[in-house]
């Protein structure tokens, strides 16, 4: 059995290594739907490139007063919330070295 398949982390890391210089700061979003691979691949990633992470929910949750108001604001008002996540993406996007995971959603209308 090949390394990378008993640590799928060091292939992620190997090409951190490859294309740190490449990235001259430039900082990454992973976008898809919430998942605890999208965030594992995300902190992997930010550690091999010396990177700060972010989980784009963790911060909406944070603004809003903690997981249970945040889980109370998503149950009233989805549209509202997700408006949220996108000023908290958009203040983000101006920054560099950072890895942001960010959640795909269909909102419901």
């Amino acid at each position: 059995m090949a390394a990378v398949e008993l640590e799928p982390s060091l292939a992620v890391k190997r090409k951190a290594a490859e294309t740190y210089d490449l990235l001259k700061g430039t900082s990454l979003f992973l976008i898809g739907m919430n998942c605890a691979m999208k965030s594992n691949l995300g902190k992997v990633l930010a550690d091999s490139l010396r990177y700060y992470y972010f989980d784009s929910d963790g911060l909406v949750e944070e603004t809003s007063g903690g997981e249970g108001a945040a889980e109370s604001f998503l149950g009233r008002d989805e549209i509202g919330f997700r408006e949220s996540e996108t000023e908290v993406l958009k203040q983000l996007s101006s920054m560099v070295r950072l890895v942001v995971c960010a959640e795909m959603v269909l909102l419901r209308v």
